[in-house]
């Protein structure tokens, strides 16, 4: 069963069970036993349950790949904090940008770059150049 179908699954379950809690909160009205008071609780717990299963299932998969190219360059498929990178390029070092990131990947190209799955926070880069000098 996929995972679409396992939410679809827990979703109708909550439907369901919603109901059930009403046709319980009718009957405890109606006769206050303890059992309909046990039988409401069950019900809201397993309710609350499968909403908070259903949350969890709708987080996005992390990126499936992840590349730095270029000096100096960071990539993670989570969060980076306080990352710092310090470049200095010559004339002669090639300053082109790598190939474009696949829509599922995480890719950091070029001199310094920084690329993330999740947040930055705090990430410095320097990239300063400087002639060759001559002999």
């Amino acid at each position: 069963m996929g995972a679409g179908a396992k939410r679809g699954l827990a979703a109708a379950g909550t439907v369901l069970v919603a109901a059930a809690v009403n046709v319980a909160t009718g009957m405890l009205t109606q006769e206050w036993a303890a059992a309909w008071w046990a039988a409401v609780a069950a019900l809201v717990v397993v309710g609350g349950g499968l909403a908070w299963w259903l949350t969890v299932a709708e987080r996005p998969a992390p990126p499936s790949r992840v590349s730095a190219s270029g000096p100096g360059s960071v990539a993670a498929s989570g969060s980076v904090r306080d990352a710092r990178t310090k470049v200095r390029l010559l004339w002669s070092t090639p300053r082109e940008r790598g190939e474009p990131a696949p829509a599922d990947g995480v890719t950091a190209s070029g001199a310094g770059a920084i690329a993330a799955g999740g947040d930055i926070d705090g990430a410095r880069t320097e990239v300063t150049g400087e002639e060759p000098t001559a002999p």
